[in-house]
């Protein structure tokens, strides 16, 4: 489908990006003395009449780049603009802008030329490099739009489960994966997934575990109740194990709560889950197996454990854990121990209340500038009402 080429360039000025700014400053700066390198003026010429001409000349200047990049009906406007400045040079209409010419100057005449074939050199290297880094950044843009779709925030209400979760990916595409679905039974199912490594090629195999995930649900134990949990992950593993590339593997958390509050979760080469119950207190899941996708055959182990009204189970990625606290962004780190205390202290409110606490705990304690890796969390909360 057809549509306007996509560009870097902004002209929302309050958002717009330090290095378009710095573009258009460059183009003022180039084309602010243009118009007066060819002519001579008497003497003396008010510093006021040669300011505003300057700012005349680069305006024109930061105009034709204008049309040139992003606005290409402006071109008429342009040319317009760029033949009533130079018409206005000779006659102005003004008094503050008369200059007075009395003749052209070489020497100016060899600038302008100069100037001009270095800004046709300019352009040529944007129809080149420049339009190689466009379609760069039209591929991330792409890949991020991909990546909020596969991976959108959890916000839902399955009777008495609250849930939240999102992923903010430390680049264009995460490699994170946040999920919830309710079962045919009445059992809900969460997971976190991190897939190793970054970017696009995490983000594909990240898709992939989705994709299959979807698929494993359509099969059922007896057309109503969903495959065990342990079968389910064995099935997963193998599928998973034959289509990514070597060296690529994923851990995952999932867990399935039954309506009365009962939990069955499995760690694939994943952090713990945590537990919190409504008195506060805390307890970690910890039974263990192999990443996703190390070995075809694994036999994953099953834990359990109970909740009830008021009580948090919280999954969560490493990029959480090993956030920065450190000066400069160098250790030490959040640890596991950070996190425990940063569940244990979220207030009682929503799923998603206690998901935005636990973002911002996070973020306040890290020195980090950017995200060095994909931060996931998710949180169930087991109210005591539907709704509740």
């Amino acid at each position: 489908m057809g549509g306007m080429r996509p560009s870097p360039f902004a002209l929302d000025l309050k958002n717009a990006r330090r290095t378009t700014l710095l573009f258009f400053l460059a183009v003022f700066l180039t084309f602010a003395p243009m118009m007066l390198l060819g002519i001579r003026v008497r003497e003396p010429t008010s510093w006021t009449t040669i300011g505003l001409w300057m700012f005349i000349s680069g305006g024109c200047g930061v105009l034709w780049a204008i049309s040139g990049s992003i606005m290409p009906r402006l071109f008429p406007v342009a040319i317009a603009a760029q033949a009533v400045a130079a018409w206005s040079i000779a006659k102005p209409p003004l008094e503050i802008l008369r200059l007075d010419p009395q003749g052209f100057a070489p020497l100016g005449l060899i600038a302008m030329f100069s100037i001009a074939t270095g800004y046709a050199c300019f352009v040529r290297f944007l129809n080149t490099q420049g339009a190689r880094a466009i379609g760069l950044w039209t591929e991330m843009d792409l890949a991020k739009r991909i990546h909020a779709h596969l991976v959108p925030p959890v916000r839902v209400r399955f009777g008495v489960f609250d849930v939240a979760g999102r992923s903010q990916a430390s680049g264009a595409m995460g490699g994170d994966l946040v999920d919830g679905v309710m079962h045919s039974d009445g059992t809900l199912e969460v997971l976190i997934a991190d897939v190793s490594g970054h970017g696009v090629r995490a983000g594909v195999v990240m898709a992939m575990i989705k994709s299959l995930l979807a698929a494993e649900r359509e099969r059922t134990a007896d057309g109503s109740s969903p495959l065990p949990l342990i079968e389910s992950l064995e099935s997963l593993n193998r599928v998973l194990s034959d289509l990514a590339e070597p060296g690529m593997f994923a851990t995952m958390a999932i867990a399935r709560v039954a309506r009365n509050g009962a939990v069955q979760y499995a760690l694939a080469g994943h952090p713990p889950i945590f537990l919190r119950r409504a008195d506060r207190t805390m307890e970690s899941l910890e039974i263990g197996s192999m990443p996703l996708a190390v070995v075809r055959n694994v036999e994953f182990e099953i834990g359990s454990a109970t909740m009830r009204p008021g009580d948090v189970l919280a999954l969560y990625s490493d990029g959480l854990v090993e956030v920065n606290t450190g000066p400069r962004g160098a250790g030490p780190q959040i640890g596991m121990k950070g996190i425990e205390m940063a569940i244990a202290g979220l207030p009682n409110d929503s799923a998603d209340g206690q998901l935005a606490a636990l973002f911002a705990a996070i973020k306040a304690r890290s020195t980090d500038p950017e995200p060095l890796d994909d931060q996931s969390a998710l949180l169930l909360r087991f109210a005591a009402t539907p709704g509740g």
